[in-house]
């Protein structure tokens, strides 16, 4: 689809040019139906929904520049674009067709003077696809109408059962059971490895086709840890996020000088007189440190930490869609999670386009709210069934949220109880194990789960990592997989902070503790059924705890997933690890 996406921009060019129109250019939203799949692609605001019986959601992306900011919002897509001057990124999803999904395609037209609510209103209704578009013009006329409204409303259909197509049914039932057994090729695989909404980012979806050529490699088992090793310092697509930022404002200003030529003191000035504008502190927790400093370092640093990001979503007044890219393209984190009392309400800020302040009276307001855990609509807001588009659904589900929320540093707190639940588990193998060396060397010594320390934990878990005795760091230089991973380890002192209640419980410490477990556990068994097993505890432990499901994109889980398709998981782990250390 984006090579017909090219083809068209190119012939809109030509024409451009042929017939000396200095500027030319249109929008584009496009259906390519395949089997019991659809492909849906647009470039600027022309739009994509997605409705079946009282579901509905937008499954394209607006390439327009939030807000008014910088005057009135452009477009960032288009077709049209000159090469020289931007390169097209279509936005392109990958969708399930069944019977009775409709599909509606349109202007801006029809948007601008409509919600999404009232389309979607009038689109879930039971009315013949002609009667459907006829009442949504006539809602777009009756608002005033100020641009032409384009609709095509396709609503797909049972086809007819021939008898050809009837006995080919029985056939395909009858070969069924021989695909089950085909699990580790195919779509089946890359079903398994589909985290956090892999079917909405393109970037995704490439990094799950890579992760999937990695691991088939002929060398793979043989040379795992040097292929592994290999993708990950060399291979692995990583997005500055300094570079992102300074193309997110170039192309939110509409600064007419070629990208290259932009000096970092115009991006800086541009950030620090929106951040003026907008009335936005300069930190969430304020410091002494001066805004421009701290700018410069936003447009310098590969990665920020993920508040960084919500906090130039009210500064630089991002949409909703422009926050969810920094934290998933460049960040490699998951989405906004709808779990997180704080997230949902900066969502609804920047989808209200509502300014830092109106966030702060939002939280005033969460902290004082009664919880509600009789809310029966959580599902349909997780599954995108349910936008969020005024205070009243807004504080509904926040009610929900909060009656199962809890103090992430308390004893009670669901993350807490999972930390302490894995780490006992795995002293208990880490006992048997030291227990097998003591019958092994003909020694009379018995370990129980209480003779592990944390430091015993670490030096299991993280054998490849050199340490001294005091368990810090030797002196050594970083690990060149430092623009990779985040620097935490799960060190002696982590574990006490953690078990004392002075840090809270991190995804990283699940996943790193249900890693060991599985790969020692089952370490006798397929890679590939040791891989789906750790897939099923870990995403059952992270929704328990109300944490985004496994994201691919992650390089370190994507790192401890490879090492899982391994013959020895940990041995693997170790390996990178030391490897990825160099002496001063």
């Amino acid at each position: 689809m984006k090579n017909a996406c090219i083809r068209m921009n190119q012939a809109v060019c030509d024409y451009s040019a042929e017939n000396k129109i200095r500027s030319m250019g249109t929008t584009a939203a496009v259906l390519a139906f395949a089997g019991n799949q659809v492909y849906g692609c647009n470039l600027g605001d022309s739009r994509i929904y997605q409705a079946e019986d009282s579901q509905f959601r937008r499954v394209s992306r607006d390439h327009v520049l939030g807000g008014s900011l910088f005057g009135k919002s452009p477009l960032t897509q288009y077709v049209g674009i000159p090469e020289e001057s931007m390169a097209l990124e279509p936005s392109i999803v990958k969708m399930e067709v069944h019977p009775g999904m409709r599909y509606l395609l349109c202007s801006d037209g029809l948007t601008d003077m409509l919600s999404d609510g009232e389309i979607a209103d009038i689109l879930t209704r039971e009315l013949p696809v002609q009667e459907t578009v006829e009442l949504l013009l006539e809602r777009a006329l009756k608002r005033g109408g100020r641009d032409n409204a384009t609709m095509v409303l396709c609503e797909i259909r049972e086809p007819e059962k021939t008898w050809f197509h009837k006995n080919a049914g029985q056939d395909a039932k009858r070969d069924e059971g021989d695909e089950n057994e085909k699990s580790n090729a195919g779509s089946g695989f890359e079903q398994t490895v589909a985290f956090d909404r892999v079917e909405d980012f393109e970037f995704t979806r490439k990094a799950v086709q890579r992760f999937r050529q990695v691991v088939s490699l002929e060398g793979f088992e043989d040379e795992d840890a040097d292929v592994i090793f290999h993708y990950l310092y060399k291979e692995m697509e990583l997005v500055s996020f300094g570079d992102h930022l300074k193309r997110y404002i170039y192309e939110r200003a509409g600064l007419e000088e070629p990208f290259a030529d932009v000096t970092q003191d115009i991006y800086r000035d541009i950030v620090i007189e929106s951040f003026h504008e907008t009335c936005t502190p300069k930190s969430m927790k304020p410091t002494s440190t001066k805004l421009t400093s701290l700018v410069n370092n936003w447009l310098t640093q590969a990665s920020v930490k993920r508040e960084t990001v919500f906090l130039l979503g009210f500064g630089l007044r991002m949409s909703a869609d422009d926050v969810s890219d920094f934290l998933t393209r460049v960040l490699r984190e998951q989405d906004f999670d709808f779990h997180n009392p704080e997230e949902v309400i900066y969502w609804y800020c920047y989808f209200k386009q509502y300014g830092y302040h109106k966030a702060e009276e939002l939280k005033n307001r969460y902290s004082e709210l009664e919880p509600d855990e009789n809310y029966t609509e959580a599902s349909k807001v997780f599954s995108g069934g349910l936008c969020l588009d005024s205070e009243e659904k807004l504080f509904q589900y926040l009610a929900y949220v909060k009656a199962g929320t809890d103090d992430p540093m308390s004893e009670k707190s669901q993350a807490f109880q999972e930390f302490c639940r894995l780490l006992n588990r795995a002293k208990e193998i880490i006992a048997s194990m030291y227990q097998g060396d003591e019958e092994e060397k003909e020694r009379g010594k018995v370990w129980k789960v209480s003779d592990i320390s944390d430091s015993d934990v670490e030096k299991v878990i993280c054998s490849g990592i050199p340490v001294n005795k005091m368990g810090n760091l030797k002196k050594m230089s970083a690990s060149i997989l430092a623009k990779h991973f985040s620097q935490k380890r799960f060190s002696r002192q982590r574990i006490n902070s953690i078990m004392n209640h002075k840090f809270p419980v991190e995804r990283f410490d699940l996943i790193t503790l249900e890693f060991f477990i599985v790969s020692q556990e089952m370490q006798d068994d397929d890679p590939y059924s040791r891989y789906r097993h750790f897939l099923e505890e870990i995403q059952a432990i992270l929704h328990k705890c109300g944490m985004s499901e496994i994201y691919i994109v992650n390089p370190y889980e994507c790192f401890l997933l490879m090492c899982l398709l391994t013959d020895c998981p940990l041995a693997v782990f170790a390996d990178i690890w030391e490897m990825s250390y160099e002496e001063m």
